[in-house]
């Protein structure tokens, strides 16, 4: 299967936009179109919808509410496939605001579903900015994750990857993205303190979409699927 993913970046004044366009089709002399309903069955809508609903509800201060919000997929949804995943896209503005760029939802394939990894983030490893946001050690949570991290001291930046996956954060930007999304804010910019970079804990949940448990004295787990 080949799956294509083509991003169109317009800029009119102060007002730059995205559009993205997916094509996924069987590699065969006569291309056959992969759909969602091929990849899911007859059900892919009700499956899909679910998934994408408990992604919203567990950020939902990234999107629109009521009837300007996420109302289900259609027939013609944007998706590409990456991995045994597939990514369901949205443009901007159609279910969030600009800030959160183009939305993308990204789950398992029907009997691909990748193997969990986890890490325990102990509560003495834990910061707090100065505005009392939840900071966490990147690079000692992410190489449990199986991600590479790079350091860049030029820059201040981290460069984290995971077969495909790419992403950066830099020293005191609020700014973070995954892939091609438009960068967020969140609850404060990376910092330094002996010699470790630190990142909100929400970098986990909206940037990366792992999910976080507590578990006993105030240590945390972290999962990625």
């Amino acid at each position: 299967m080949i799956s294509l993913k083509v991003i169109t970046e317009v800029s009119t004044g102060n007002a730059p936009a995205q559009r993205v366009d997916t094509y996924n089709f069987l590699n065969k002399k006569e291309a056959a179109r992969v759909t969602l309903e091929s990849l899911f069955g007859n059900q892919y809508k009700q499956i899909i919808d679910s998934k994408i609903k408990a992604a919203i509800a567990a950020g939902p201060e990234n999107y629109f509410e009521g009837k300007d919000g996420f109302q289900g997929i259609h027939a013609e949804q944007d998706f590409y496939v990456s991995g045994n995943r597939a990514v369901i896209v949205f443009q901007e503005y159609s279910i969030a605001p600009g800030s959160t760029g183009t939305p993308e939802f990204r789950i398992a394939l029907p009997g691909k579903a990748e193997a969990a990894v986890s890490a325990v983030i102990p509560s003495k490893s834990i910061l707090k900015a100065d505005n009392g946001t939840v900071m966490i050690p990147l690079a000692d949570v992410l190489h449990k994750l199986q991600f590479k991290v790079k350091w860049n001291g030029k820059t201040k930046t981290a460069e984290i990857s995971k077969g495909a996956m790419r992403t950066s954060v830099t020293v005191g930007k609020n700014a973070y993205f995954f892939g091609k999304m438009a960068p967020l804010k969140l609850g404060a910019a990376p910092v330094m303190s002996k010699g470790r970079v630190y990142v909100p804990l929400n970098f986990l949940t909206d940037i990366l979409h792992a999910s976080i448990t507590k578990i006993q004295n105030g240590n945390m787990e972290v999962t990625l699927k």
